[in-house]
């Protein structure tokens, strides 16, 4: 048995004590949380949510550290993370 898995690369921001995550790797998402760990909690809902409406079916998803972790650098009080997601058995929802 194959599995068919997915990664996506999600963005966590912080800057004055709001959270925020977005993602290049999957249109439309964009979550945002009072705390970094409500926003850590919302992030695979919020991804599972996304795909739903696009037509896709998600078996699970589980966070993958990034090794290194990368921190980007701005201009801006704003502090970046990159997270990856793999999202395993991952299935067009018509005609699977």
């Amino acid at each position: 048995m194959t599995t068919d898995a997915l990664v996506i690369t999600v963005n966590v921001h912080e800057a004055d004590g709001s959270w925020w995550a977005d993602s290049d790797d999957l249109f439309g998402l964009y979550v945002w949380e009072d705390t970094k760990s409500a926003l850590k909690a919302a992030i695979p809902k919020s991804i599972e949510q996304v795909l739903k409406a696009n037509g896709f079916a998600v078996v699970s998803i589980k966070e993958r550290p990034m090794l290194p972790k990368r921190i980007r650098a701005t201009t801006s009080t704003t502090r970046s993370t990159t997270t990856a997601y793999i999202l395993e058995n991952t299935a067009a929802a018509v005609g699977v």
